[in-house]
């Protein structure tokens, strides 16, 4: 199983011993999130987000969030224009 500290090769915007922050999707879509063993949250701080969670398309306007349990599948991430 890879963990947080096993992804030495991924540069995390913030990083403080179990919390690692990526603010960018395109670092985000590097990670296989369904073997992190640690919980997610994802927001949209600005704009909308579509994203499939496991497979159930999820839509995130701004200031909205979700809290990923582990192992959770992340795919599919678009902003809508």
């Amino acid at each position: 199983m890879v963990n947080f500290a096993d992804m030495e090769q991924t540069v995390f915007n913030y990083e403080d011993e179990n919390i690692r922050l990526v603010t960018t999707f395109e670092d985000l879509a590097q990670l296989d999130t369904a073997s992190l063993e640690g919980y997610m949250i994802l927001a949209c701080d600005n704009g909308r987000l579509d994203v499939d969670v496991n497979g159930a398309r999820q839509h995130l306007e701004t200031f909205e969030a979700l809290i990923l349990p582990p192992r959770t599948r992340l795919s599919n991430c678009s902003i809508p224009i």
